[in-house]
């Protein structure tokens, strides 16, 4: 009996080895998933995902992960049932409240993706990560008032998050308080030099205040770090024309044109054909924001 008894047993065991997946429990699945998604494999990963929640369909890390998985493939549409399905076995899972957010801002579903937001920092109100996406909602809404006022709230709890500095002086501007953000993109260049939107953005600031040789020096610098942006051409142009430097500023009007700008290829047939100065400053164009090479980033 006993012989027949560890047969049986070895042939389970054997069973088990050729048949692994029949074997398996949903945290082997979960440990397997989580190995795939560390290496970025996440349509494996998901699919170990899949595996654990047929095994144990009350296991919410499995439907976060599998959430998880889904941002990183940009499928937030996927992503948000399982981060409700997470929240419904746990309505204290605060990460899922995070992450849902972020990906009904993504599908721009904006007020539910505030409700979340919202949530979340009920739960925890000493992160400025909360705080700074909730303003990037706001910012996406025009509701720059409310995106000011979260873009504080990170930058206390966070003096050095630089991309709070740069879309508050953004809302700043909207809002016209040039002067305040020519204080925050100078707090941002301090901490990221190199950043030629940032000279480019405080030059708009700074022409708006009619402070143009200030404009004019930070369109240098803009140019400077990126000589191929065929707008900083066009905007050191109506600088260039403020201070009533006409030469210069039509020989910027046609790099911005010889570089594909339809506005600069505009303002170089005007100035050029005239010849003459013209008797009244030309209204400036309002400057298009350059945030370009930094859209408001949620992860």
């Amino acid at each position: 009996m006993k012989k027949t008894r560890a047969t049986l047993i070895l042939l389970a065991v054997g069973i088990c080895a050729m048949y692994l997946i029949n074997c398996a429990t949903s945290a082997d699945y979960m440990k397997t998933g989580n190995s795939y998604y560390n290496s970025k494999s996440y349509y494996k990963a998901i699919e170990n995902y899949n595996q654990a929640i047929k095994l144990d369909s009350r296991n919410k890390y499995a439907y976060f992960n599998r959430g998880n998985a889904y941002i990183k493939l940009k499928k937030y549409s996927s992503a948000i049932p399982d981060y409700s399905s997470a929240i419904r076995l746990d309505s204290n899972y605060k990460n899922a409240y995070f992450n849902r957010g972020l990906c009904y801002c993504r599908i721009k579903s904006y007020n539910r993706s505030l409700m979340d937001y919202t949530t979340y920092i009920r739960f925890t109100s000493r992160d400025p990560d909360a705080f700074y996406n909730r303003g990037d909602v706001y910012l996406k809404m025009k509701r720059y008032s409310n995106a000011i006022s979260d873009y504080t709230s990170a930058l206390r709890l966070n003096p050095n998050y630089k991309k709070a500095y740069f879309y508050r002086a953004w809302c700043y501007d909207e809002i016209e308080q040039y002067n305040s953000a020519v204080a925050d993109l100078s707090r941002y260049i301090r901490l990221e030099p190199k950043n030629p939107s940032a000279y480019n953005n405080r030059a708009i600031a700074y022409k708006r205040l009619g402070k143009y040789h200030d404009a004019l020096a930070d369109y240098n610098s803009a140019i400077l770090l990126k000589p191929n942006k065929s707008s900083y051409y066009y905007n050191r142009g109506l600088t260039l024309i403020e201070l009533r430097e006409y030469n210069n500023a039509i020989a910027d009007f046609k790099k911005a044109c010889d570089m594909g700008n339809n506005r600069g290829c505009v303002k170089y047939l005007h100035y050029s054909k005239s010849k003459t100065k013209p008797k009244h400053r030309p209204k400036p164009t309002p400057q298009p924001k350059e945030p370009k090479e930094e859209k408001p980033t949620l992860l």
